[in-house]
């Protein structure tokens, strides 16, 4: 049978399942749930972190020195660090251990959303550094907010952080109150409100919370880096293995 232009036939039209709404439903109120925040780092540029890699690094030069390396090409080695890739195993240690120590101190447990932990930065580092992004449960936070403002001391030091980071001066417009009974809900709140909550607590200094001690840098090589590495390393461990050889045949 042919149908006629008037009597087209739609395609079917499906609709989303009773468990894909509530899904839909849970993912969403889950969004909410969590908040962006700016966590206090002070960045790779001419910070304690920075200076953790260059030791690293040096460490390992003078082991691979030890061991035979040609000085001029240990000398360039540098050039073979995927740095964009050190940096992020970097601060993936960092994360859990500022909010260790955060947590130490105030008594409450801190759940990240691990996965949106992020590093933006600057194409020049003339007036900023590296700053550091990851989501915290809204209950988390508010926890946080009513522990500081719970306590007198502790609420000085953070509505003295905002007075430091939002009062406009010679050289620098603040786009935020520097009064926090301005900035209305904390649910409202964005990532640089809460950082200065965060920076109340712990900012980053590094030595106050003992990253020297705890973090270890992890210099991470590209492909040629990793081969000279290995040239080196091999051919001290056959050396090794040829003078125990050698001993044993004197024996």
């Amino acid at each position: 049978m042919i149908r006629n232009k008037y009597e087209s036939k739609k395609p079917m039209r499906t609709f989303p399942t009773v468990k894909q709404l509530e899904n839909a439903n849970k993912n969403a109120i889950a969004a909410l749930n969590y908040k962006e925040v700016k966590i206090p780092f002070a960045g790779f540029y001419e910070s304690i972190h920075d200076a953790n890699l260059d030791n690293e690094l040096e460490d390992i030069i003078d082991d691979l020195k030890e061991k035979g390396g040609d000085e001029s090409v240990l000398a360039n080695l540098w050039r073979y660090v995927d740095w964009q890739l050190t940096f992020k195993n970097y601060i993936a240690k960092f994360l859990p251990l500022y909010l260790r120590s955060l947590e130490s101190e105030t008594g409450l447990e801190f759940h990240p959303k691990k996965e949106t932990l992020e590093m933006q930065s600057p194409r020049e580092y003339n007036f900023i550094t590296d700053t550091l992004y990851v989501k915290i449960p809204l209950s988390e936070l508010k926890a946080l907010l009513e522990k500081t403002l719970a306590d007198k001391e502790r609420k000085e030091t953070f509505e003295k952080r905002i007075e430091d980071y939002f009062t406009s001066r010679d050289g620098f417009i603040s786009y935020y109150s520097n009064n926090r009974e301005a900035w209305g809900k904390c649910e409202a709140w964005d990532y640089n409100q809460w950082n200065a909550l965060l920076a109340s607590y712990k900012e980053d200094d590094g030595e106050y919370f003992g990253m020297p001690d705890h973090v270890e840098a992890e210099i991470i090589f590209n492909e040629e880096g990793n081969e000279i590495y290995n040239q080196i390393t091999n051919a001290y461990e056959t050396k090794i293995a040829n003078e125990k050889l050698q001993g044993k045949l004197n024996i």
